[in-house]
C-alpha cells in the first residue's frame, strides 16, 4: 500500500469527530454540575445518576478518540517514510493497520482518489534532506498551532471554573444548598475537577510540544551537512511528539492556515 495519505487522513478525521462529540457532553456535563447548585431534593440524585452516566461516556469516547489518533500517526510515520525511501520494509504492518479498520473507514478510503505517485530516484543524500526539510516545516507549523491550541484551552478552563465558582457562591448566597446532599454535590465538583485536570493534561502537554517542535525546527536549521544518525534522531523525535500530543482541531488549523503559509514562504524565500 503505497497511497497512505487518505488513510491517516480520514484516521485523524474520525478523531477529531468524536473530539466534537466528547466537547459537546463534557459541556452538558458542566452545566449539570452547576445546575445542581440550583435544585434540591431527589433532582439532585438524578443530576449524579446523569452526571456519571456522562462521564462514563466522556472515558469511552477519550479512548476511542486515542486509539484512532494512535493509528493515524502511525499510518501518517509510514507515509513519510515511504514517500522518500520508497522501501517495503513496513507493508507487514501497514497491511495490519488497514486490515484492522473498520469496514465503513475502509470503504471511505478506498473511494477517494489516488494521489499521483513520484517516479524520482534519489540519492540517499538527496532523500535525508528532503525527508528533513518535510519534518522541519512540519514542526514550523506544529509549533504555532500547538502553542495556539494550549492559550484557547486555557481560556476554556478559566471560564469553566468561574461558572462552577459562580454557581457555588450563588447558592450558597440564596440558601438554596441542601445540607443534606453535600455528598452528591460533592461528587458532581470532584468529577468536574477531573475534566478540568484533563483539560490542564492537554494544556501541558499542547505547551511541550510547542517547545519541542520550536526545538527542531531549530536544530535542523542548524545543520547544513546532517549525517545519517541525525536524520534518524530528528524524525524519531517528530514522530514521538506528535504522537503524545492532543490532536490539532480543524478550525484552528483553518484560521491560522493563511498566516502560517506566508510565514513558512519567507523561510523558504530566504534560503
Amino acid at each position: 500500500m503505497k497511497d497512505l495519505e487518505k488513510y491517516y487522513t480520514i484516521l485523524f478525521k474520525q478523531a477529531h469527530k468524536i473530539e466534537r462529540s466528547n466537547d459537546f457532553i463534557e459541556g452538558l456535563f458542566i452545566l449539570t454540575a452547576v445546575a445542581a447548585n440550583f435544585v434540591e431534593g431527589h433532582i439532585i440524585w438524578i443530576a449524579s445518576i446523569f452526571a456519571l452516566l456522562l462521564q462514563l461516556i466522556i472515558f469511552y469516547l477519550k479512548k476511542l478518540q486515542r486509539y484512532y489518533e494512535t493509528i493515524g500517526h502511525k499510518v501518517q510515520e509510514f507515509s513519510m517514510l515511504n514517500s522518500f525511501y520508497k522501501a517495503s520494509t513496513f507493508d507487514f504492518d501497514i497491511s495490519q493497520i488497514i486490515g484492522s479498520l473498520n469496514p465503513k473507514l475502509h470503504k471511505i478510503a478506498k473511494e477517494q482518489p489516488d494521489n499521483p505517485q513520484s517516479s524520482e530516484y534519489l540519492t540517499d543524500s538527496e532523500t535525508s534532506n528532503k525527508l528533513l526539510g518535510m519534518i522541519q516545516e512540519n514542526s514550523f507549523w506544529n509549533h504555532h498551532l500547538f502553542r495556539y491550541c494550549y492559550k484557547k484551552s486555557v481560556v476554556k478552563i478559566i471560564i469553566w471554573v468561574l461558572l462552577i465558582v459562580l454557581g457555588i457562591l450563588f447558592s450558597i448566597g440564596t440558601n438554596l444548598a441542601d445540607k443534606n446532599y453535600y455528598f452528591h454535590r460533592t461528587l458532581l465538583l470532584f468529577i468536574t475537577a477531573n475534566l478540568l485536570w484533563n483539560e490542564l493534561d492537554k494544556v501541558w502537554s499542547w505547551y511541550n510540544a510547542s517547545k519541542a517542535m520550536l526545538s527542531i525546527d531549530n536544530s535542523i536549521s542548524r545543520h547544513e551537512n546532517p549525517s545519517q544518525d541525525f536524520v534518524i534522531h530528528t524524525f524519531s523525535l517528530y514522530t514521538f511528539t506528535k504522537s503524545i500530543s492532543p490532536l490539532i482541531n480543524d478550525k484552528t488549523y483553518n484560521k491560522n492556515q493563511s498566516k502560517l503559509n506566508n510565514g513558512w514562504e519567507v523561510r523558504v524565500q530566504n534560503k
